[in-house]
Order: structure tokens, then C-alpha cells, then sequence
């Protein structure tokens, strides 16, 4: 997925650099006087506009469901879908004669037939239903959400300042006070473009070459610390490019600033999905966690240009362009300090499916062996309190960790009519036992 959003990073600045102000660098295309002249930059929002409906289209009419509760629910999407599929489909005519049209009532639109659906019908006898939205967002995995919402705040805020900066005219005097000069970089539209492709381009190399050995020899949490402690560095240095010699050396700084920016998002980005996902109680709520997630920093990122911007425009009234930045890296500081409540406790125990304790508990009780239940219980150990009604075993947040509404039926109905939770109980004793 990363690497897939630095190829669209590469192709997105350079068309948008392409296609601005037409009527200036296109005039036998597009002649002035028209609407493009008047409003410059449309043609680019247009073709954005245009790729942005072709992908909602590509995800309403062929995307599939993969979320464990819903995604056996009819998809009227995916039906039209198909329907289009099967009429535009090239086919020779014997076979438009032998096939109908329409999907048959044993095929559903979640990619999966209805015989492959019921391959373990003691299993799927009974629908899941969702555990509790609210028991979800323990403290590790509130804190993950407000780190990402911060981190969203001051990249975005870095995204949209970057080109303003590059594209504001140069000032007609030298900056002689390290805090209070103005003045950007006097780039155009094409130069910019071309510059954020790059950006793209090495975005791209970093995924495949930095990410991964730098995550296995520090591990993810301390890599994210590194990243959200030093991220402010770049947006320090920013504002003082205009105190380089304009050429070689000035676009050399660019690039340096632009990589540092660029390594710290490959690093940051996937660590904090990798948190949230290893913070997760239960997989079953992974989807609601990671929705309120991308809300929470969908929100960020529509304040961080609003705001960034305002304070961009007053930097430049009172001759201190770099303000805005400095703003930004303040931003920054508060999610290092925010991420110093993070513990490595809190990400050691992955999310479990109880759905894969149902099965290895059948394949033993299939092939007529004693199950060893202790040894597939999620997160059944010395440590864990098993309270309150029959279907909640909670862990030291309070919470139900993978064992939800309806779950513990599934299980009880795997094992012999004699497991119940109280044998569950005596097992985590004797383990403790068997520990000590």
C-alpha cells in the first residue's frame, strides 16, 4: 500500500504541475481569456476531480467486503458490479448462451460461493456480532489514535507549506536576522511539480530499503519515538533556504530537507499502523479502530492547511516567513512528549481471532485427542482473571480480549459438554501451577 501511494506521489505533483495555469504555458490549446485564464488552477482540480470518481466507482462496484460480521450482507454494488462485468465481457456465443446473465442464488458478492461458505458449518452456525465499540479504545490504543492525529497535523501542514514556500517570490532584500526575514524560494509551477515527484520517487526507494532493516534492528516503538522526536529537525531548517546562494546549492538544500521529511514518513506512517494494530484487543474491532483512527487525523489534516495558512500570511505581514514552522515543529513536540506514555507492555500481545481456537480445538477433538486447551486460549495465562458472566474473560484494561458476544457459545459448542468456564478457570490454575 505505501509503495502504491508513492507511485500515485510521483504521478500526482507532475500532472498537477503539467496541467497549472494553461493558458500561460498552453496557449494553443487552451487560448486566453477564458475561464482557465481566470481561474488558473481548475484544469488540474478537474482531472483530480476525475480520478478521485473513477476510484469511488472502482470501490463501490468491485471492491469486496472483508470485514468478519458484515461481510456476508447483501453488496448491491458488487451485484451491479458483476452484471456490468458479465455484459461487457468478451465471450464466445456458445458460452453467452450456456451462462446467465445474472449471478445464480448460490454465488455471494464477498468473492466466496455459498459452498465454500459452509465447509465448517458447526463453526458458522451462529452469526458474530461485533464486541463492544467503546471496550476497544484502551489506553494504549487511544494514545496510538492521538499520536496518528498529530502526526497527520504537521506532515499535511509541511505538505501544503512546502509548495507555497517554493512558489513565493524572493525577497528583494538579504536576510540579515536569524529570526525575522521573509521571502521564499521563487520556484514555478513545472519546477515544483518535477520536485514533488521526486519526493515520491524516493519515498518509494525508502519503503523497500530503509523501513524494514531499520524496524527489525530497533523494533517499531522505539523507531516511532526516534521519528516523532526528531521530525521537528526539518521543519526548523526549512525557513532558512532563502540564506543559501540561489542554484546548485540552494536545490541541494531543497533535496536534503525533502529526504529527511521523507525517511522520517516511511519510518513513522507503518510503525504507527503496526502499533495500532499489535495494540488492538481483538481483531474484530481492528476495523472500528482503525476508522476512528482515520477520521481522527482526516480531521487533523483539514485544519493543519487552514491554520497553517493563516499563520503563514501573518508570519509574512510582520517579515518572519519562518513562523509557520516553527508553529508546526511546536505541533511536533507535543506528540513526542505525547509519545513517552507508550509502553512496549502494551504492543507485546497481538490481537487473536478466536475463530482459530475454535478450529484447532475441533481438529483435535476430530482426530480423537485430549485437547490442550491451555495451549490456544488468547492470552490465557498466569495473569489473566476470568470474571464476571459466562461470555467475558477480562485482562488487566477491563476489556474483552477476544473472546466477544457470541464467541464463547462458538467455543463451548467445540469442546466437550463438560468444558465449561469453570473448567477454563481450574486450567488457567493449573497452568499457574505448572508456572510456579
Amino acid at each position: 500500500m505505501p509503495f502504491i501511494w508513492c507511485l500515485g506521489s510521483i504521478i500526482g505533483p507532475a500532472l498537477g504541475g503539467l496541467l497549472a495555469q494553461p493558458t500561460k504555458f498552453y496557449p494553443g490549446i487552451f487560448p486566453p481569456g477564458g475561464l482557465l485564464e481566470e481561474y488558473p488552477f481548475l484544469l488540474p482540480n478537474m482531472v483530480s476531480s476525475i480520478v478521485l470518481v473513477f476510484g469511488i466507482t472502482n470501490g463501490i462496484l468491485f471492491l469486496d467486503e472483508t470485514h468478519d460480521v458484515l461481510r456476508n450482507k447483501r453488496d448491491y454494488g458488487r451485484e451491479l458490479g458483476d452484471k456490468l462485468v458479465n455484459l461487457f465481457r468478451w465471450r464466445k456465443a456458445e458460452d453467452v448462451e450456456s451462462r446467465p446473465l445474472l449471478a445464480d442464488s448460490t454465488t455471494n458478492y464477498n468473492g466466496t460461493s455459498n459452498s465454500e461458505e459452509s465447509v465448517d458449518d458447526s463453526i458458522n452456525a451462529k452469526p458474530k456480532r461485533l464486541p463492544s465499540v467503546s471496550r476497544a479504545f484502551t489506553r494504549p490504543v487511544i494514545g496510538l489514535v492521538l499520536s496518528y492525529a498529530i502526526l497527520a497535523y504537521h506532515t499535511m501542514g509541511f505538505d501544503q507549506l512546502m509548495p507555497i514556500f517554493f512558489s513565493t517570490p524572493v525577497s528583494s532584500e538579504k536576510p540579515h536576522n536569524l529570526f525575522f526575514f521573509t521571502g521564499g524560494l521563487g520556484m514555478t509551477t513545472q519546477r515544483i511539480g518535477f520536485i514533488l515527484s521526486m519526493q515520491g520517487l524516493f519515498s518509494m526507494c525508502a519503503q523497500f530499503v530503509v523501513l524494514p532493516p531499520v524496524a527489525r534492528a530497533f523494533g517499531v516503538l522505539r523507531v516511532y519515538r526516534i521519528c516523532v522526536f526528531t521530525y521537528g529537525i526539518g521543519y526548523i531548517v526549512v525557513p532558512y533556504l532563502v540564506w543559501l546562494p540561489e542554484g546548485n546549492i540552494q536545490t541541494a538544500g531543497v533535496y536534503a530537507v525533502l529526504a529527511v521529511k521523507i525517511l522520517h514518513g516511511v519510518l513513522a506512517y507503518p510503525c504507527n499502523a503496526i502499533l495500532i494494530t499489535n495494540s488492538a484487543p481483538s481483531l474484530l474491532v481492528l476495523g472500528a479502530i482503525n476508522g476512528i483512527a482515520s477520521s481522527c487525523a482526516s480531521l487533523a489534516r483539514a485544519f493543519s492547511p487552514t491554520v497553517t495558512g493563516m499563520v503563514y500570511s501573518f508570519g509574512l505581514s510582520i517579515d518572519c516567513v519562518g513562523l509557520a514552522w516553527w508553529v508546526n515543529t511546536l505541533i511536533c513536540l507535543i506528540g513526542a512528549y505525547q509519545a513517552t506514555s507508550m509502553r512496549q507492555d502494551d504492543f507485546d500481545h497481538p490481537a487473536d481471532d478466536l475463530d482459530d481456537l475454535v478450529s484447532l480445538v475441533d481438529e483435535e477433538h476430530a482426530a480423537g485427542h485430549d485437547s490442550n486447551v491451555e495451549s490456544h486460549i488468547p492470552g490465557m495465562d498466569a495473569n489473566t482473571q476470568i470474571i464476571g458472566t459466562a461470555d467475558e474473560t477480562f485482562d488487566e484494561y477491563g476489556l474483552v480480549r477476544s473472546v466477544v458476544e457470541a464467541d464463547m457459545d462458538l467455543l463451548s459448542a467445540s469442546l466437550p459438554p463438560e468444558s465449561t468456564l469453570a473448567t477454563l478457570a481450574s486450567l488457567d490454575v493449573r497452568m499457574s501451577e505448572r508456572a510456579n
